[in-house]
């Protein structure tokens, strides 16, 4: 019975722990999603995940669900499960033999960190995964869907990466994860669908073969690709990325709005190898346009990522196709020097060769250009039938140069550069530079900012406008804006066409190249004029070339001796060709001792002496013609013409033209004139015109003369070759002042005479040809010389009758008749009647004597009360107060 009792007992004792043992484990198989969820949180809190957290967990003997996992803000997971096997010897081993996950989301700002950090927390990302899933018993894992957010990418090329049908295989032999997956990208740069297989290793490492599917796009703003394909080999060590090999095929890029088709690129990478062989990089590029039948290829070679070498080659048989192609693309471009681009009419065929080598430091390769060290190369370009400027085609360029490190940047030394061609009206043009090596180079310096150039022996040919021989020194410039400064030229300038050589020793020229588009030019040469009556003499001019293609001047011009200073300004416009001056001729001073006509005009020297008085000049001409018209200022101008004396020449001419000259009914007032008879006191009217035969006709000239007055009209003459007859009209002459004249000795006549004196101009002689002087009221003659004339003296009785009679002869009627060359004796020939009152004979005597003598020079016997004539004193003081400069 006490057995049976205890047996009952321990049966109950046993039931009962029975019980509850089923009891733990219903309740425990009852909550086993709360414990696993208690269990898996937990796991993931002490592993660095504190926020994470579970939606909904559901968990079998063989199978557990996770929905809504999150790891952290950035990381999450849609859907989990994960098939496992649990050893009852061994409970603490489970093994997982299928992990599926869907809807992995992962979410990271590039730009929380600095790129070495970056670089670190990719590299730690991969470890981690590593090592968090090589312990687990698991042969494979699928994860059907992956998104991963990504922001502050540099560039913004990707805003999401989406990993389809990824399947994870883990070997643990090789301590390493492979990953097979279908990517795809979203982003307003990137789209392209690819294959990908990467490696991952626990220390960090990882390798990875993309393989881009047909159809990718890139969008970068100024570059463009579409139909994307190729493949590319990358690792990742010590969280920097190597890309083994890259090669990619495109059907069309646009670059700057300009579409290029079948496009090869191509990147490998090469780690240094037992030998020595040095890390090195290689980029290949090609590209083309059938439309302009251009053609594009680059070859760069990287090695220890600072040495670069490469080959670079352009070619374009339809420079103006391409240009077409981009125009719209180049109109958008900010206004740089690289939006001259607009304004550059582009045709022809072009092709551009490029050899270059150096170090370069490529941290920041938004600064590719300005961070370069010891680069060298050699440049050729070569074009034929190209437009490279709005007004000049089809020109012709071989240019090629060698350019190597200096101390303060690259050192370029031309090796040949030569331009020929024509402008848009057909100028032919040669430009050309004499590569001399001593001598000549072009500096690049403060990282490509400016550019320093001596080109000691430059020439150029423009038509029969303009030849250029000689050197220049300046600098081209892109801070703050672009432009250059020229600020030495010497050398030689001659236009052709109008005979000119201008010898530059001073020049001081800037441009700008931004939307000012401005070139002022500082330049002093010394002028020479071939076949110019001018002396050679100095010119200091000021220009500025403006957006609208016009140049304003002005020009300040004296001769090297300072004897005449003169200004012109004025404007040309390169687009019509055409263009308008003013010149003014600052008021000369003559003086005996001082500035003379041939200081000015070398073939006045001998014609023109003894010179005083006041010229001066202003007018305005056409450009390049030179056409215009202008005034002269004449004020009391005394000189000896050939000798023959002229006293003060007033007057302002008003010049119609000048290329031939041409002036019309102008007034001159004249003082005083010996042109073979004495005249003063004048006023002459007359028109010059170039194109006639006999260019000067005097309308009407009035002078005083022995108390009287000497006219005359309409007188052509050709004062080149001086052959002409001047008829002078006399009015009321005084006939004791016209006798005063001569050389006659004790001839004193009394009254007043009119008449004619004709005057026949041979060359530099002047004759008096039957010049007819009748008296016009009775008078008296007195002649009783000292030594009386061969005539007088032949003691003949009638001689001797004559000789009394003339002694104090009261005429009535009396003619003089005047023959001979002036300046020299002239036969004289006298006619009157009358009597002697101190005689007894009373009849009337007719008397017919022949008498020599000269008529002299008067001038001076009554400049003082000589006057500028009203009308021409006031357009002498307009002229003055409107053109000359007070000092």
């Amino acid at each position: 019975m006490q057995g049976a009792a205890a047996f009952g007992k321990a049966l109950a004792v046993t039931a009962f722990w029975i019980c509850c043992f089923a009891l733990l484990l219903g309740v425990a198989y009852w909550q086993r999603h709360t414990l696993a969820h208690h269990l898996i949180i937990s796991q993931l809190h002490k592993n660095g995940f504190p926020e994470a957290r579970i939606e909904r967990l559901a968990i079998d003997f063989s199978t557990l669900k996770i929905d809504g996992l999150t790891l952290s803000p950035g990381m999450s997971a849609g859907h989990i499960v994960a098939e496992y096997r649990i050893t009852p010897q061994k409970p603490e081993k489970i093994r997982i033999t299928r992990l599926a996950l869907d809807e992995v989301a992962y979410r990271h700002d590039l730009t929380a960190a600095p790129a070495a950090e970056t670089d670190t927390a990719i590299e730690e990302i991969i470890r981690d995964a590593v090592l968090q899933l090589l312990p687990l018993p698991l042969d494979k894992a699928v994860i059907s869907s992956t998104r991963i957010h990504l922001h502050g990418v540099p560039f913004a090329l990707i805003s999401e990466i989406r990993a389809d049908n990824t399947k994870i295989y883990i070997k643990k032999e090789a301590k390493n994860i492979d990953i097979k997956s279908e990517i795809s990208t979203k982003g307003t740069a990137v789209s392209f669908a690819a294959h990908i297989e990467t490696e991952l290793y626990a220390n960090g490492d990882a390798a990875l073969r993309f393989l881009l599917s047909d159809g990718a796009a890139l969008n970068l703003g100024d570059a463009d690709a579409e139909g994307l394909q190729g493949e590319a080999r990358i690792f990742l060590r010590d969280g920097l990325p190597v890309i083994e090999e890259l090669q990619f095929l495109a059907s069309k890029v646009t670059f700057f709005g300009l579409p290029f088709e079948n496009i090869i690129f191509s990147y490998a990478e090469a780690a240094p190898d037992s030998d020595g062989e040095p890390e090195k990089k290689t980029v290949l590029l090609q590209m083309q346009n059938p439309e302009s039948r251009t053609k594009i290829s680059a070859f760069v070679t990287i090695g220890n990522d600072t040495d670069i070498r490469g080959e670079i080659d352009i070619q374009s048989a339809d420079m103006e196709k391409l240009q077409q192609l981009g125009a719209a693309e180049f109109d958008l471009l900010p206004d740089t020097a690289f939006n001259a681009l607009q304004n550059i009419k582009l045709g022809g065929n072009a092709r551009l060769s490029l050899k270059f080598s150096g170090r370069k430091h490529f941290e920041n390769l938004h600064n590719i250009a300005e961070d370069w060290e010891e680069f060298a190369g050699k440049l050729e370009l070569s074009t034929q039938n190209f437009s490279a400027l709005p007004y000049f085609s089809g020109t012709n360029a071989e240019i090629g140069a060698h350019f190597s490190p200096a101390a303060e940047g690259i050192v370029v030394l031309p090796e040949k550069l030569s331009l020929s061609g024509k402008d848009s009206g057909g100028t032919a043009f040669v430009f050309a530079l004499d590569p001399a090596p001593d001598t000549t180079h072009i500096l690049l310096k403060n990282r490509g900012t400016a550019a320093d150039f001596r080109l000691p022996k430059l020439s150029l040919s423009y038509g029969g406008l303009l030849n250029f021989n000689g050197g220049i020194t300046g600098k081209l410039f892109r801070t703050p804006n672009p432009g250059f400064h020229l600020h030495e030229i010497d050398g030689r300038a001659v236009l052709p066409d109008h005979k000119i050589t201008a010898d530059i020793y001073e020049a001081d020229i800037t441009g700008d190249f931004s939307a000012d588009k401005r070139i002022k030019a500082d330049i002093r040469a010394g002028i020479e004029i071939e076949d110019s009556p001018l002396v050679p003499f100095q010119a200091h001019a000021k220009a500025v070339y403006d957006r609208t293609e016009n140049i304003s001047f002005d020009v300040t011009l004296s001769d090297h001796a300072q004897h005449a200073k003169a200004e012109a300004s004025g404007r040309y416009s390169l687009k019509t060709q055409k263009g308008q001056m003013k010149f003014n001729l600052q008021p000369i001073e003559f003086t005996a001792y001082g500035t003379q006509p041939h200081h000015l005009l070398p073939l006045l020297t001998g014609v023109l002496r003894n010179t005083s008085g006041t010229a001066g000049f202003t007018g305005e001409f056409s450009l390049p013609e030179l056409k215009g018209s202008g005034t002269l200022l004449l004020k009391n101008i005394s000189t000896e013409i050939d000798e023959k004396p002229v006293d003060k020449i007033s007057a302002v001419l008003e010049v119609h033209r000048f290329a031939p000259l041409y002036l019309e009914h102008q007034e001159v007032a004249i003082a005083g004139f010996n042109p073979g008879i004495p005249l003063y006191d004048g006023v002459v009217s007359f028109s010059y015109n170039g194109v006639e035969a006999l260019p000067l006709r005097i309308h009407h000239a009035e002078w005083r003369m022995a108390g009287g007055r000497v006219t005359t009209s309409d007188v052509p003459i050709n004062p080149v070759n001086l052959q002409a007859t001047i008829l002078f009209a006399v009015h009321d002459l005084s006939l004791q002042e016209l006798l005063e004249m001569t050389r006659l000795d004790g001839l004193e006549v009394t009254g007043r005479v009119s008449g004619v004196l004709p005057l026949r101009i041979d060359g530099e002689e002047i004759f008096i040809e039957n010049g007819d002087i009748t008296a016009t009221e009775p008078g008296i003659i007195r002649y009783s010389p000292d030594t009386p004339p061969a005539f007088l003296q032949s003691g003949h009785p009638q001689m001797t009758f004559v000789q009394s009679v003339i002694n104090n002869f009261h005429y009535e009627r009396l003619r003089f008749v005047i023959n001979g060359q002036a300046g020299a004796n002239q036969n004289i020939r006298l006619e009157a009647l009358g009597r002697n009152p101190d005689l007894t004979e009373t009849r009337p005597v007719a008397l017919n004597l022949n008498l020599e003598g000269a008529i002299e020079n008067i001038l001076g016997h009554h400049i003082q009360a000589y006057t500028i004539p009203d009308n021409i004193h006031e357009q002498i003081r307009k002229y003055e107060e409107q053109n000359v400069t007070t000092p």
